[in-house]
């Protein structure tokens, strides 16, 4: 059984998404948009979002594995770089799917809200 410092994960999973914090182009509190026309709740978790997410990814990729994990608290070394590293790696990558994810959202609400706004302003000017 390989040994696991299960913490590693978690602290990997957290840098993960700091980092992917720090390289957006900006870092963003979290906040809920609800649209007054459509009623549409937005959701945008911000840095927030990174920050749990890392982890969690963390966590899911050694999901596969964790039948052959032994777990142990105290740091040692062979039990702890291996998964700090790859859960740095899983948290980047789960934070920038998603701000993906989020940005998708937001421009298909901004998307419709424009197609509204132009139909209401088209049948406007005919009357």
């Amino acid at each position: 059984m390989q040994p696991v410092v299960w913490w590693s994960l978690i602290l990997g999973g957290v840098i993960g998404g700091v980092c992917r914090s720090l390289l957006s182009s900006r870092i963003e509190l979290p906040y809920i948009l609800r649209l007054k026309n459509s009623g549409q709740i937005v959701i945008v978790p911000g840095f927030v979002g990174d920050l749990a997410l890392g982890p969690a990814a963390a966590l899911v990729l050694l999901g596969a594995s964790a039948s052959t994990a032994h777990f142990q608290t105290a740091y040692a070394p062979a039990g702890f770089w291996a998964p700090f590293i790859s859960s740095i790696v899983a948290g980047l990558g789960a934070a920038q799917l998603l701000q993906a994810q989020v940005k998708q959202r937001l421009e298909s609400v901004e998307q419709s809200m424009m197609e509204r706004m132009e139909s209401q302003l088209g049948g406007d000017s005919h009357d």
